[in-house]
């Protein structure tokens, strides 16, 4: 084997260490845990049908996560309510707020669409409000 072979494989080897390394590197903070946050709901319009609806589809996303109460989300559905249009029927509104520890207010925001697409807008921002705390 020639000195020049040798020179090539050490190199090769060398650049399989370190795309081995750089590749571990990404797929670990890739997979890097953040802490989880306890998250609370709650509605003010608990007699509407509108609002129940919500409630299930943001529970069934959120309400199994419990972490760090320190690290608290409260999810208030403060007010929701049909508002159907002629081309599409299960149009609502709705009017929440996110609240972080300690009782601060995150977020008010209102989303008018199907519930399906407010309630995730809604989870999407308590699960980035998480992440943020």
């Amino acid at each position: 084997m020639g000195l020049k072979t040798q020179h090539r494989e050490g190199r090769t080897a060398r650049c399989i260490g370190v795309v081995g390394l750089l590749l571990s590197t990404l797929l670990g903070a890739g997979c890097a845990q953040h802490p989880q946050c306890t998250y609370t709901l709650s509605t003010r319009d608990s007699h509407s049908g509108v609002s129940q609806h919500y409630w299930s589809k943001i529970e069934r996303e959120l309400g199994g996560k419990h972490g760090d109460p320190s690290r608290s989300i409260g999810v208030h559905l403060i007010g929701s309510s049909l508002v159907p249009t002629a081309s599409q029927k299960d149009r609502t509104r709705v009017f929440y707020a996110l609240q972080g520890p300690n009782e601060e207010l995150l977020q008010a925001r209102t989303c008018e669409g199907s519930i399906t697409r407010c309630s995730a807008q809604i989870v999407d921002l308590a699960l980035a409000e998480c992440r943020k705390t």
